[in-house]
């Protein structure tokens, strides 16, 4: 099986990656199979995410040994190795491939990735993360609280926050060829219906719209707005929920040719 893997420590949008297609050209199709339409205008294309629903989300089986209990942790003896399994997990399409992230300390880094199966050795409390992932940016995640028996001092140090991670999927983008002008339309998304504040960055191209804001409720949108380049050009929106977690990057869509020399890539 061939294993994939692109992420970074912080989350979401868009980006306009190398020149290829002009106006008037062919147009790829995008990662998530969402085909890039022209709209009634000639010279606008857009595009909708109808791919982003959980029943596109892979078949995602964790499993860890020690089992975790009904509270979602994970206790045992200090030290305390863990085994992430997620090998039983299989893509909604047959012809996708999967990729594993495994985030062993809950700082929002990954650790480990590629195979399906990892240990890790705690000496201290901790949270784990551990996503499935397809092709397509569409993702399954599980959290678990690690708590070895304390050994020795107590550790020091705030508490681990206790909760899911906020993330972020595209829903709509739209481009005008000429002035290269782009509207994407993001959807937030918190696992505890946390409210969320956001901000994006953007290189190669000029932010339009507010650089940051909320709070927002999880299932609202956000729009953003920017004049995008022939080249390379990345957007990227980061999350931070009310408890204080951060989201984790992964692509949410591209490359994909759109016009005027453009590739979007959108980080989410």
């Amino acid at each position: 099986m061939k294993f994939w893997y692109h992420v970074r420590n912080v989350m979401v949008l868009a980006g306009l990656v190398g020149g290829m297609a002009a106006c008037s050209g062919g147009v790829s199709e995008p990662t998530l199979g969402s085909p890039l339409s022209p709209t009634a205008e000639a010279d606008t294309f857009f595009l909708t995410n109808d791919q982003a629903s959980a029943l596109s989300l892979p078949n995602a089986v964790f499993r860890t040994s020690p089992a975790a209990d009904a509270d979602d942790a994970i206790r045992g003896n200090n030290p305390l190795t863990v085994q992430f399994n997620n090998c039983q997990s299989r893509p909604t399409d047959e012809d996708d491939d999967l990729k594993f992230t495994f985030d062993f300390d809950g700082d929002g880094n990954v650790d480990e990735f590629g195979h399906c199966r990892w240990e890790h050795t705690y000496t201290g409390p901790a949270t784990a993360r551990v996503c499935v992932s397809d092709r397509r940016g569409n993702d399954a995640c599980r959290t678990w609280e690690i708590r070895p028996s304390p050994i020795g001092a107590p550790p020091s140090g705030p508490a681990p926050i206790i909760g899911g991670r906020p993330s972020a999927t595209w829903t709509s983008i739209s481009v005008a060829c000429g002035p290269h002008t782009t509207t994407v339309v993001m959807r937030l998304t918190d696992p505890d219906n946390d409210t969320m504040n956001w901000n994006v960055t953007l290189t190669g191209g000029t932010l339009t719209s507010a650089s940051a804001g909320g709070p927002v409720a999880s299932g609202g949108t956000v729009t953003i707005t920017f004049t995008g380049i022939a080249g390379l050009s990345t957007l990227q929106m980061d999350l931070v929920d009310s408890k204080g977690l951060a989201s984790i990057p992964v692509t949410r869509f591209g490359p994909a040719n759109t016009c005027g020399g453009q590739i979007l890539h959108i980080l989410g």
